[in-house]
């Protein structure tokens, strides 16, 4: 379904700045963004505070925020941590145009731009560090990809980069979705009073300005429009001058980050991945604020000690009554209103009366002690409040007992994560990952002119290949000792070498390659030796296999020379470079045989000896 045209686009742009006009859940996204903040970073104590003791005087509450310190985001960080990790996974991706010729050019010029997306950085890398940023703290904000107008456009090198452009819930004002696609989003920057609206193949932005820059905007911009936010009024009513963008892209340039629909609101909106931890989160703030307050003013120790009341200062006339002075009824200044000689603290001591008859008085090892008060709610606190919460919230968010014990080393207290239920938490956010990949990816071709016949795929493997390089060699070994398929143990060491080359897309690219045409895959080197030695392959096969990595170089260094890339070309352009290599090696072999042949045939006695045999 199309987006507004430019003509609706711009009437609903001025209708949402004549009567600041907000979508119909903007307080809500907005106040989930303010409170996930919070829970995320820690902030804010004192406005989450106040949700959960409405009743306590300001003098008091002010207390507790002073002394309230969240462990929300340790839970968060803890739930987040494979949010972060999917961006580091490998997955299949793939940038391919009908024409094939032109693809390795293509794919190589717009590579270099998505790998300077985010102020140097790739596409890849931004989306790991962003997407689950943005997600946990404010799952309606957008991402929108701009550029800047090109300086020559008729250079290419002259093109301006692509770039991300985040926008927040508060900004994105207004917004609207049929059948879940966005048809349009209005974004305000109050910073610079700056209306833009996004379209399909437009962008409309109404900034506002004042009189007396009036004469330097329409000098500087003689095409553009002006508003008013009051039309009766355009005395006093602030003005904008409107400006129109043409991107051509075809598709909205921007997309929500968000993968997770909100039920409350039929899913116009969408709530952070962890969501299903927020009871545990305001349950947390609550205990661990209580448990700060009760340990700062109860779990400390007093002393109980025998001690002789004041008697105030006779030299200068101060009589001390129970702490007062009797000419004045003041605070006796010697002991400071105490009552009690040489007082320190009634926080960290109490003192008892001494008695007047010294048999009264008790031995010297009872005439201090030291009494604790009882910790059995500090400590149900303290338990409750960092630990069993903690657990909590991460079974409510992954479905289960996300973390087992580690039965290969049994005196350690480090965890495994159950993968399986994290693979299932993770699915629509590594899709939705996937989705904003292809986004960004098809907008930047469309910007650079690449986007004509270009098909963009991204997809991360079901079960994220998050397992270690530990875990993974565990397996293949396994594999291999039980007798497992070779397509279990192919798989496997596929898996191996992505998690080795992770960070070396190039080499990862060459293994996959080989990979693919090695002909005795997933066979152990047993079974190869058992194949050769029973001739159950093709000489094509056995030459293929017994020049394998000469092959490769060979035709890697002739493609070179010609400034072609041959792990970049299509499969069936690869198999007949092969063939031609292979052919060449076999036709050498033939000929050196043939003359090994000859020569021993007529060499003395040689045609006697094969007559003999």
């Amino acid at each position: 379904m199309p987006s507004l045209t430019l003509i609706q686009g711009k009437a609903r742009l001025k209708q949402v700045i004549q009567t600041g006009l907000r979508h119909r859940d903007y307080k809500r996204v907005c106040k989930m963004a303010k409170d996930y903040k919070a829970y995320i970073t820690g902030e804010d104590v004192e406005g989450l505070l106040r949700q959960f003791v409405p009743r306590e005087s300001a003098e008091l509450f002010k207390q507790r925020v002073a002394i309230t310190s969240l462990t929300t985001p340790d839970i968060a960080n803890t739930i987040s941590t494979p949010m972060y990790k999917l961006g580091r996974t490998s997955a299949d991706s793939s940038m391919t145009w009908k024409n094939i010729e032109s693809t390795a050019k293509n794919r190589s010029t717009l590579t270099d731009y998505l790998n300077k997306f985010w102020g140097g950085s790739s596409v890849d890398k931004y989306l790991t560090y962003r997407m689950p940023s943005m997600d946990l703290t404010d799952p309606n904000s957008f991402i929108v990809v701009e550029f800047e107008e090109a300086v020559d456009p008729a250079k290419p090198d002259t093109r301006a980069n692509p770039y991300p452009f985040e926008v927040n819930a508060k900004e994105a004002i207004d917004y609207k979705y049929i059948n879940n696609s966005l048809q349009y989003l209005i974004v305000l920057n109050e910073e610079e009073t700056k209306h833009t609206i996004y379209l399909e193949n437009h962008s409309v932005v109404a900034i506002e300005f004042t009189k007396e820059e009036m004469a330097g905007i329409i000098t500087a911009f003689p095409k553009a429009e002006i508003w008013y936010k009051d039309e009766k009024d355009k005395q006093n009513s602030p003005m904008y001058y409107v400006l129109e963008y043409n991107h051509k892209a075809g598709r909205m340039p921007a997309k929500r980050v968000g993968s997770i629909l909100d039920i409350e609101t039929r899913g116009r909106t969408c709530v952070p991945m962890i969501h299903p931890a927020k009871p545990y989160f305001e349950k947390a703030i609550k205990t661990v604020s209580e448990f700060d307050l009760t340990n700062a003013l109860h779990t400390f120790p007093k002393v109980f000690r025998y001690g002789n009341k004041c008697p105030g200062d006779m030299k200068k006339g101060i009589i001390c009554d129970s702490g007062k002075n009797l000419s004045d009824d003041t605070d006796c200044p010697v002991c400071k209103g105490s009552g009690w000689s040489n007082q320190t603290t009634t926080a960290s001591e109490v003192i008892v009366a001494a008695p007047k008859d010294m048999k009264d008085m008790v031995s010297l090892e009872l005439m201090m002690t030291y009494k604790a008060p009882p910790i059995d709610l500090v400590a149900f606190q303290k338990q409750y409040g960092l630990f069993d919460l903690k657990q909590l919230a991460i079974k409510a968010v992954y479905n289960g007992d996300t973390y087992v014990s580690d039965t290969v080393v049994a005196t350690a207290t480090a965890k495994n994560i159950d993968l399986e239920s994290v693979y299932d938490t993770l699915k629509p956010f590594g899709d939705n990952w996937s989705a904003m990949w292809v986004h960004i990816v098809s907008l930047t071709a469309i910007y650079l002119d690449l986007g004509t016949d270009l098909t963009v795929t991204h997809s991360f493997a079901k079960d994220f290949k998050m397992k270690s390089l530990a875990m993974l060699l565990s397996d293949l070994t396994l594999a291999n000792t039980s007798g497992a398929p070779s397509y279990i143990k192919q798989s496997i060491a596929h898996d191996l070498a992505k998690k080795v080359y992770v960070d070396q897309p190039s080499e990862l690219l060459k293994i996959q390659t080989k990979e693919k045409f090695f002909p005795f895959n997933g066979k152990s080197e047993n079974e190869i030796n058992y194949i050769l030695a029973n001739d159950l392959v093709s000489n094509f096969d056995k030459t293929f296999y017994a020049k394998f990595d000469n092959i490769f170089f060979e035709i890697e260094q002739e493609q070179s020379k010609l400034s072609l890339n041959f792990y970049d070309m299509e499969y069936q352009k690869q198999k007949d470079l092969i063939k031609i290599k292979v052919d060449e090696y076999l036709a050498v072999i033939e000929t050196e045989g043939a003359e090994g042949r000859a020569m021993s045939f007529n060499a003395p006695g040689g045609a006697q000896e094969v007559a003999v045999a």
